[in-house]
């Protein structure tokens, strides 16, 4: 009696809840990757707003010493940016297709603002265009970037993995254990 208990009842059960925690640690493990993405993303945002407002400052200055300052510390934010930039994207290229271009696209478009006109010259005077290019440039990565980070959330939520697995793989052991029934 307790051996077709084993056999027709726990080894189904068993089977089904070993191969459905597998899925969700399969699924938990997307999500967590989804979250850190979303995250870096969000950092990234807030790092593009922090270069704009240093190369607005910078290119607003007119007096050299100030300028050496502000060029020391945008050159280093810049760079720290487009490592971050160029990190995001090779994490979700095979992801995001397209818009994984349209984003670098907009990232070009922001370093040239910020670095371009008299940037690195010591003896400049405020260039009121250059001050419009970095912002325009910057609101539009910013918006790019919040368009990839949408679309990973939805992603995520367009196709419930875990939910999915789980409901097939309780309906497959029930199946099973009612088979074992039959025979």
């Amino acid at each position: 009696m307790l051996e077709t208990f084993l056999t027709k009842f726990l080894a189904p059960i068993l089977v089904s809840a070993v191969v459905t925690l597998i899925f969700n640690r399969e699924a938990e493990g997307q999500r967590a990757k989804r979250d850190y993405q979303a995250s870096q993303i969000d950092d990234i945002r807030s790092d593009v707003l922090t270069v704009a407002l240093m190369a607005v400052d910078y290119h607003s200055c007119g007096q050299p010493n100030a300028r050496t300052q502000h060029w020391a510390e945008l050159a280093i934010r810049e760079a720290d940016l487009r490592a971050s930039v160029a990190g995001l994207l090779n994490e979700t290229a095979t992801s995001v297709g397209k818009l994984g271009d349209v984003v670098n696209a907009a990232h070009i478009r922001f370093i040239d603002a910020v670095t371009g006109g008299s940037f690195g010259a010591d003896a400049a005077e405020r260039d009121d265009d250059q001050i419009r290019r970095i912002i325009g440039a910057s609101t539009s990565l910013r918006r790019e970037l919040r368009k990839l980070r949408i679309m990973r959330m939805d992603e995520a939520r367009r196709f419930p993995w875990q939910w999915v697995a789980t409901y097939l793989l309780l309906t497959i052991g029930l199946i099973i254990f009612a088979l074992s029934f039959s025979a």
